[in-house]
């Protein structure tokens, strides 16, 4: 996990003909209470051009020199995903400098130059943040004072937080960083909730995130460059589910941007939350995952050395995810699929009145109701406050070639929330409502992403 100054496009991405690349994003989000259809322009990689669109590629640049310093032309530049084996080759400009757009957060990659006149040289382990270019120059030895053939670095520099061309704040998150990360409830406002800029409220019925005391529904957030946000404006941690609208396990990259001064970014003025999901490799990859909680498996004290009257003891709860993934290759270094799929069940202690109600009182209102003609059903409290949520992921990536590469995803989630107007709290503890008046929120959403990057 990197806390970070933002990267900003690199003005040599901007004048590099070879450097070009396009991406078109084409995102349909069905929604329970409507629908809606978000359509990202087409944005050219190498000047970032998308306002507001989030960017789920990565990117490599640098410079190749010889040990003096002076740049090296002419020199081919082979970027290897090592994953999936797909291949990137560029040639040094006149500076010696090159650039790759487009490419998949994550890795590792190795970056291979060849120049005549010169021994090999490779970087290895390379892995790259979402919406970030890493800075991989390579040095090169004269093949007549090498004694092997090709020296290999093992270790590379990433991006300098104070680089000139870096502005706004903000904190990048590669799959390993999320796998070590405790979260506890397993979403991505908890994640967010790592950068210091950022409160989260882990009520499961609220999940809410505020960056600097910010609304959470001045957020964005978005998954594969497509809005994942609420758009009614019901759920109150702003996303289009009740807890995830996608799995933790299926997240490759994350990228949290709580002040990016940049003129692309648009539609929000709290946090962007941007992340993407992962793909197969030529290896096939699984998970099962089993979670569970309850409330004596939460501490009550604030202070380790408090006596009783320092506890604060949380109301019976259980919260129980279970969850699997599969990803693999369908043509080896060509086709790929990822499969994910996770439920989540979230038992806790259903509203009541603070004291026993009137028998009398209650009689007279019904009886007044139905004189009215009005069933006002059964003053009970209610027994159960259970929250589900139930979401499949599926993805296929396609590389057609070294420079073009497309994407189809479809993810659906569905999940319901009891919700129990009329019961107070506090001044109004004694509040009841009848069963006619409670509901299930049911949410429901449906998203396909088709993506196409493409280099020139």
């Amino acid at each position: 996990m990197s806390q970070s100054i933002q990267p900003a496009p690199s003005p040599r991405g901007r004048n590099s003909a070879r450097a070009l690349g396009a991406a078109l994003v084409l995102g349909i989000s069905r929604g329970v209470l409507g629908s809606s259809l978000g359509l990202a322009a087409v944005a050219l990689i190498a000047t970032s051009s998308a306002y507001g669109q989030a960017v789920t590629t990565s990117g490599i640049e640098g410079r190749v020199t010889d040990q003096s310093g002076n740049a090296i032309s002419g020199a081919a530049v082979v970027i290897t995903h090592e994953p999936t084996g797909s291949r990137t080759t560029l040639i040094t400009r006149a500076n010696g400098a090159y650039s790759a757009r487009g490419l998949r957060p994550g890795g590792p990659y190795t970056v291979t130059v060849d120049a005549l006149g010169y021994a090999t040289g490779t970087q290895s382990g390379i892995n790259l943040g979402l919406d970030q270019s890493l800075d991989v120059s390579v040095a090169l030895r004269g093949a007549d004072v090498v004694e092997l053939e090709a020296f290999e670095v093992a270790d590379t520099r990433a991006l300098d937080a104070f680089r000139p061309d870096n502005f706004g704040s903000g904190t990048n998150m590669s799959n390993e960083d999320i796998e070590a990360m405790p979260t506890g409830d397993r979403s991505l406002n908890a994640l967010a909730a790592s950068d210091p800029r950022i409160t989260y409220n882990r009520d499961p019925f609220d999940q809410a995130i505020s960056v600097s005391g910010v609304s959470n529904r001045y957020n964005s957030i978005q998954v594969d460059g497509v809005s994942a946000s609420d758009p009614f404006g019901l759920n109150s941690n702003n996303t289009a589910a009740a807890r995830n609208v996608i799995p933790l396990d299926s997240v490759e990259a994350i990228s949290i941007s709580s002040a990016p001064y940049s003129a692309r970014n648009a539609g929000f003025t709290g946090a962007r939350i941007n992340a993407t999901t992962k793909s197969g490799t030529n290896q096939f990859r699984g998970s099962v995952y089993l979670t569970y909680r309850d409330q004596d498996w939460v501490g009550e004290r604030l202070d380790a050395n408090s006596t009783n009257a320092g506890r604060f003891p949380l109301p019976d709860f259980k919260e129980q995810t279970m969850g699997m993934t599969l990803g693999g290759p369908i043509v080896k270094n060509q086709l790929f699929f990822f499969l994910s799929y996770e439920k989540v069940d979230d038992d806790r202690i259903a509203p009541s009145p603070a004291a026993a109600v009137d028998p009398t009182a209650l009689a007279q209102i019904i009886a007044k109701a139905q004189s009215l003609g009005i069933d006002p059903g059964s003053p009970i409290p209610p027994t159960t406050n259970k929250l589900t949520d139930e979401s499949i992921t599926a993805k296929v990536d396609w590389e057609i070639n070294q420079n073009h590469r497309a994407t189809l995803r479809y993810s659906s989630v569905e999940a319901s929330r009891p919700a129990f107007p009329g019961f107070g709290s506090g001044a109004g503890a004694n509040n009841l409502s009848f069963d006619t008046h409670w509901y299930d929120q049911k949410i429901e959403n449906t998203s396909y992403i088709a993506q196409l990057i493409s280099r020139w």
